[in-house]
């Protein structure tokens, strides 16, 4: 039974600093050829896997070399396929695995990555709803409030001459998405890194003109095209079946308008110096 099972390689990796539109990446790539593409987004395993031996200061002990095994290990797992059609693997991976990429990197060094990231207001907007803690941190930016990674201590303290202890939640929020966009940027900036930074503004069309054919080497005819631009139009966060499927609608001008001062001074110091170099090595539209 056995002799058809075939494990795939991964495609590509994504990475992001979440609430940013990585979920309609993920539906653009499940969808483009979707009898012969298996997305996994945010899967509990490769993130469990990449920070089990203390990445980014999460614990553990383990030696580097054990770690990327244990990562390979994880991946070759979840490629495994009975199906011959399949044969492109994707993984959206969660926001703060971000600081992980060396480690994927090192694990998969042929494999491509990209980093989705979007206008600072924009993003802890959709963080914070209207711009408040929503419910004293359940915010995904304000989930590591009580137990930082020492990246975030050490870009708040050496950036900004602050301790995160002084930070009001809009800070944190910013100062955690800087975070996320400069461990991002400074991978990118590796050589031979195999990376691209996405800007959320160009989606879908610089997936479709750009990252699907060029970055990823998927090839889209016709019909691939129009059926991601069907699944852009539909709220990316409905096909995971939370009940809140419907037409999509842009909100970035509604989020801009209802920020506060409070949140564009957060963004200002902490978050748009990073925003503004990805901004300059964002991949084109063709």
């Amino acid at each position: 039974e056995d002799d058809d099972v075939h494990t795939m390689q991964p495609t590509g990796f994504v990475f992001h600093e979440s609430r940013c539109g990585s979920t309609l990446v993920a539906n653009t790539l499940a969808i483009s050829r979707p009898d012969e593409t298996r997305v996994y987004s945010e899967s509990p395993p490769p993130i469990t896997a990449a920070r089990a031996c203390g990445g980014s200061g999460s614990g553990g002990n383990c030696s580097r070399a054990k770690a990327v095994k244990l990562l390979r290990d994880v991946i070759s797992l979840m490629g495994r396929t009975d199906r011959q059609e399949e044969s492109y693997l994707f993984f959206k991976i969660q926001s703060i695995g971000t600081h992980s990429i060396s480690l994927f990197r090192e694990a998969f060094p042929t494999t491509p990555w990209m980093f989705v990231f979007r206008d600072p207001v924009q993003t802890i907007m959709s963080h914070l709803k209207n711009g408040k803690g929503g419910g004293g941190g359940a915010a995904v930016c304000l989930r590591s409030k009580h137990r930082p990674l020492s990246v975030l201590k050490n870009l708040v303290r050496e950036e900004h001459g602050k301790e995160l202890r002084e930070l009001k939640d809009d800070e944190f929020c910013a100062a955690h998405l800087a975070s996320l966009c400069e461990s991002a940027y400074k991978e990118y900036k590796e050589p031979m890194s195999l990376g691209q930074m996405v800007n959320y503004a160009d989606l879908p069309r610089v997936m479709i003109e750009n990252i699907m054919p060029n970055h990823f080497g998927v090839s889209l005819d016709t019909d691939a095209i129009e059926r991601i631009w069907d699944v852009n139009s539909v709220y990316s966060k409905g096909a995971a079946g939370k009940g809140k499927a419907g037409a999509w609608k842009e909100d970035s001008s509604e989020k801009e308008q209802m920020a506060s001062e409070s949140v564009k001074e957060a963004c200002r110091t902490f978050l748009q110096p990073s925003f503004d170099k990805l901004l300059k090595v964002a991949a084109t539209l063709e």
